[in-house]
Formats: C-alpha cells, sequence, structure tokens
C-alpha cells in the first residue's frame, strides 16, 4: 500500500506542480499583455510628440527661410539710393489748382535702423469718384513712391456726381528723405 500511497503522492505532487507552472505562466502572460498595452499607450503619445515635433521644425524651417527672404529684401532696399518720391501737395496743385495745403496732413514716423514711415491722409471736397481714384492711382505711380493705405467716398447730398474722399496714404523712407524732398528735410504739414 505504501507504493500506492507514493505514487498518489508523487502524482499530486506533479499536478502541484503543473498547477503552480500554469498559474506563474498565467501571471506572466497577465503581466507581459499589461506591459505590451502599457507600452503600446506609450509609443501612441511619442509617436504623436514626435509628429508634433517634426510638424514645429518643418514650420520653423519655412520661418527660417522667410526671414532670410526678407533679410535679402531689407539689403536690397538698404542699397538703394534715397528716395526723392513726387510731393502729394505737388500732385494735389496740379490736379486741383484751388485746393489748399491743408488738404493734405502728412506725419513722420521714425522706424528703426533709420527708417521713417510718412503717412498722409489727403480730403477731397466736392469731387467725383473717378477723379478721387485717379488721384490716388497717380499717387502710387512707381515715381512717386506712395501706397493707398485706405480710401472713403461720401456723396453729396443734392450734388449729382460729387462727393468727400478721404484717402489715407503711407510710403517708405531711408537717410531721412521724405515723400517730395530731393534735399532731405521733412515735407511735412
Amino acid at each position: 500500500m505504501q507504493t500506492r500511497r507514493s505514487r498518489n503522492a508523487n502524482s499530486g505532487m506533479m499536478n502541484a506542480r503543473a498547477m503552480l507552472a500554469a498559474v506563474l505562466s498565467g501571471l506572466l502572460f497577465v503581466f507581459s499583455l499589461g506591459f505590451a498595452i502599457s507600452t503600446a499607450v506609450r509609443l501612441r503619445t511619442i509617436s504623436a510628440r514626435i509628429e508634433r515635433k517634426r510638424q514645429e521644425t518643418a514650420a520653423m524651417r519655412r520661418l527660417a527661410s522667410r526671414v532670410e527672404e526678407w533679410k535679402a529684401a531689407v539689403a536690397s532696399a538698404e542699397a538703394e539710393a534715397r528716395w526723392t518720391g513726387a510731393s502729394l501737395d505737388a500732385l494735389l496743385r496740379e490736379m486741383f489748382p484751388a485746393a489748399s495745403s491743408d488738404s493734405i496732413r502728412q506725419n513722420v514716423r521714425k522706424l528703426p535702423n533709420g527708417w521713417s514711415l510718412h503717412e498722409a491722409e489727403a480730403s477731397l471736397r466736392g469731387v467725383s469718384f473717378e477723379v478721387a481714384t485717379d488721384f490716388a492711382r497717380r499717387a502710387e505711380a512707381p515715381e512717386r513712391g506712395w501706397r493707398v493705405a485706405g480710401l472713403s467716398y461720401v456723396a453729396e447730398y443734392g450734388a449729382v456726381g460729387a462727393g468727400n474722399a478721404v484717402i489715407r496714404f503711407e510710403a517708405l523712407e531711408r537717410c531721412g528723405t521724405s515723400p517730395g524732398s530731393t534735399t532731405g528735410g521733412a515735407d511735412v504739414h
């Protein structure tokens, strides 16, 4: 009988070992599965972060190339001779001989590196829309150097084809000259 018990004891011991191995294998599988899921989540987060960094780097490269283009444009503009564009007052007197000199108000703002921004506002009363836009178009001619920053036109009550126009102009200047000035002095009212 002892032999029989031995066999049963041995088979019970083997069953216990098999069961322990199965439990350990199961625990190892669960741990491995948890680790794999955790790694997958981390990888997704990391890959999203890498993609964001890649996009940011591409955007920074595009900005850097635009900065280089801007630097080249500034260097080109700074190499230009002094600007001696035509005066808006002269154009006003040419187109409207009876206009007063206070029809144009000008302001100069100093900018970095020796640049100035000239701002002008022309008030035209009793003119047609075509005449007002012709004045703006002629002021924007390359030899005059102005840019129209805004135009408003209001028709006069009771006057057919006539109204009041206010045109805002801007011009950049380098080295102390001003629109309409060939001597470098200010032509500001």
